[in-house]
């Protein structure tokens, strides 16, 4: 028809590849969110429980080493330059040079307690659980920022809470939000072809950029700790290094302590 616009001879099949890259996005959305939010800390969680707190005597052993040494040294150094022990101007000097090792401690205890919080919280069944991940990729779908740029900033803050809701495990919220959610009209259609290929490009950069967040965090603690707490035979000898490990700082730590009652009968 005279005057009618006629579109390039691809622009359907660029249009039906934008929908694509659209869904292989939601996917990958919620695959990163779920490695985030669920299977991360499950794997976490279960490596603290088998093995955080021989790990945590560990450390604790290890910074007790460190300090005892550190203590013998500082000691042997007043008495090399003739000078009275002064164990409360050491103590001191301890207590500042070891302030990051106790912060450390403290972090660690409180990895230990979160585990604990996490395997005691109600777990979703199995039909929970699928309901859970199916209404959280129709949120993304609908909410996420990247793939709806339009939103208002309520919606925003509604995709917020229920990115908050999914890592919670909060079933009946996500189910509230997802209730609130009505279809955006498509502008795809409508949209000119400048704007189709820059829609395109963009969705492949956020596809390699979401691929590359997966990639990381399957190569990072705590996912790269799955196959040792698979395998029996890994788990036995990694729990007995830490054992031997504890054992010898227990072992050096009291040489040291030892060296120190020397240095005090000696004064």
């Amino acid at each position: 028809m005279p005057g009618s616009i006629i579109p390039f001879p691809d622009a359907t099949a660029v249009r039906e590849e934008i929908l694509a890259l659209q869904e292989e996005l939601v996917t990958l959305y919620t695959e990163r969110d779920t490695l985030v939010s669920t299977v991360c800390p499950n794997i976490e969680s279960r490596y603290m429980l088998v093995l955080g707190a021989l790990e945590f005597r560990v450390y604790q052993a290890y910074v007790r080493f460190l300090r005892t040494r550190r203590k013998y040294e500082l000691m042997q150094a007043q008495v090399n330059r003739q000078e009275a022990i002064r164990l409360n101007d050491i103590e001191s000097r301890l207590e500042q040079e070891f302030a990051s090792y106790r912060a450390e401690l403290e972090e660690r205890m409180g990895r230990m307690n979160e585990a604990l919080r996490r395997h005691q919280a109600k777990e979703l069944s199995e039909a929970e659980s699928a309901e859970h991940k199916r209404l959280y990729r129709s949120i993304v779908k609908r909410l996420h920022p990247d793939l709806n740029p339009q939103l208002t900033a309520a919606e925003r803050g509604l995709f917020e809470r229920a990115v908050t809701a999914y890592g919670d495990g909060d079933l009946d919220s996500l189910r509230i939000i997802h209730a609130m959610l009505t279809d955006l009209p498509s502008t795809l259609e409508t949209a000119g072809w400048e704007s189709v290929l820059s829609e395109r490009e963009r969705l492949q950069r956020l596809i390699a950029l979401v691929q590359n967040e997966i990639e990381t965090i399957k190569s990072s603690w705590p996912y790269t700790m799955l196959e040792l707490l698979e395998d029996s035979g890994q788990l036995a000898r990694k729990r007995t290094e830490l054992e031997d490990m504890l054992e010898y700082y227990v072992s050096v730590t009291a040489n040291y302590e030892a060296r120190i009652e020397t240095l005090l009968g000696a004064k």
